[in-house]
C-alpha cells in the first residue's frame, strides 16, 4: 500500500462508503492526515488498521459509541494516566496500595493518531516503566495472563494459560513456561469454577504449581439474568464457600511447601498421569482418570492428586 491514499481508493478497498468513512471520522474513529494546502483527507495504513477496527466492533454490533469509548481506554497515553489515579483512589478509599491489573501486562494497543502516534513497542515500554515505578514504591503488582515483559514486576499472575486449550490438535502438553516460572514468580490458571471442567482446572493446577483462582460475587447469580455478564453465572460465593476452603486447605497441606520451589523435573507415567517434581523432593502425582492408578504401590485416587517426598 502507497503511503497515503484518497478516500476513494479506501472506499474501494475496504467497501466503505466515503458518507461512512467521513461520519467514521466525525465521530473520532479513524483520524488521517489533512493537506493543508488544499484541507483534502490523505489516509495511511494506520488509518486502515482503524476502520477495520471499526468494522470488526460493528460486526459485533457494539454501538459506536462503545467503539469510541474503547478506542479511547486502549490509549495508551489515556491507560498509563489513569493508572495513578487508580492507585491513589484504591488507597485513599481502601487503604491498600497493592494493585491488580487486567488490562496493563496483558494488552499492548498502539495509537494510530497522527497527533499522539504510540506504537505497540513505545506502549509495552510505557507500561513496564509504570509497573516498575510501582514495584520501587512498595506496591505489590498482580498481571494476568503472563507475558514475558511483564511478569519481571509482577508478584502474581492470574489466567496463565496452563491447560494448551487453545490448540486444537496436540499430542501432550508439558508446562514448559511454568517449569520456567516457579520459584519465581506465583501464578495461576483461570477461575475454577468458571471453566468447562472444575475438576480438569484443579488437577492442572495441581500439575503445573499454579495457584487457586476463583471469580466471586456477593449477590444471587440471578441478578445477571438478561445483562451482558451471564458468563458469571457460577460466581455466587455462597454456593461455593464450603468447596473453596476445602480446596485451599487441601492445596496448602499438600504443596504449601512447593510455591517457592523451583521445578526439577515433569513426567508422564502413563496415560492420564502425570508427575511434577520440585527442588525440595516432593513429587506431586496427578491422575486424569476415571480409574486408580497404583504409583509404587501407593494408590493415586481417580481424577485426583498425592504428593510424595520431601518437604511436609
Amino acid at each position: 500500500m502507497k503511503k497515503y491514499s484518497t478516500i476513494s481508493e479506501i472506499s474501494k478497498l475496504l467497501g466503505l462508503s466515503t458518507d461512512t468513512i467521513r461520519f467514521y471520522e466525525k465521530k473520532g474513529l479513524v483520524h488521517p492526515h489533512v493537506n493543508p494546502e488544499n484541507n483534502y483527507r490523505m489516509y495511511t495504513l494506520m488509518n486502515v488498521l482503524e476502520l477495520l477496527d471499526v468494522i470488526y466492533y460493528r460486526h459485533l454490533d457494539f454501538p459506536l459509541s462503545d467503539i469510541y469509548e474503547l478506542s479511547k481506554t486502549l490509549k495508551p497515553s489515556y491507560t498509563i494516566a489513569n493508572i495513578d489515579k487508580y492507585v491513589n483512589t484504591i488507597s485513599s478509599s481502601y487503604g491498600v496500595k497493592n494493585v491488580g491489573f487486567e488490562d496493563i501486562g496483558n494488552t499492548l494497543a498502539g495509537d494510530y493518531n497522527p497527533k499522539d502516534r504510540v506504537s505497540r513497542e513505545a506502549s509495552m515500554n510505557m507500561q513496564v516503566d509504570k509497573m516498575k515505578a510501582l514495584k520501587e514504591s512498595g506496591s505489590l503488582v498482580m498481571t494476568t495472563t503472563g507475558n514475558q515483559y511483564a511478569v519481571p514486576y509482577s508478584d502474581y499472575v492470574t489466567d496463565m494459560d496452563i491447560d494448551s486449550k487453545a490448540v486444537n490438535i496436540i499430542d501432550e502438553s508439558v508446562p514448559f513456561y511454568q517449569i520456567a516460572l516457579h520459584g519465581l514468580v506465583n501464578y495461576s490458571g483461570s477461575a475454577i469454577n468458571l471453566s468447562e471442567d472444575e475438576t480438569d482446572m484443579i488437577l492442572k493446577s495441581a500439575e503445573t504449581g499454579a495457584g487457586l483462582y476463583f471469580t466471586f460475587m456477593n449477590q444471587p447469580t440471578s441478578v445477571l439474568q438478561d445483562t451482558d455478564y451471564t458468563q458469571y453465572y457460577a460466581c455466587n460465593f455462597t454456593d461455593w464457600k464450603d468447596t473453596t476452603i476445602e480446596l485451599y486447605k487441601k492445596f496448602n497441606n499438600n504443596l504449601g511447601d512447593t510455591y517457592s520451589q523451583f521445578i526439577t523435573g515433569h513426567e508422564k507415567l502413563a496415560n492420564g498421569v502425570y508427575k511434577t517434581t520440585y527442588e525440595n523432593g516432593k513429587s506431586v502425582i496427578v491422575n486424569y482418570n476415571y480409574a486408580d492408578y497404583d504409583y509404587n504401590g501407593t494408590k493415586v485416587p481417580q481424577r485426583d492428586f498425592i504428593t510424595t517426598g520431601g518437604g511436609k
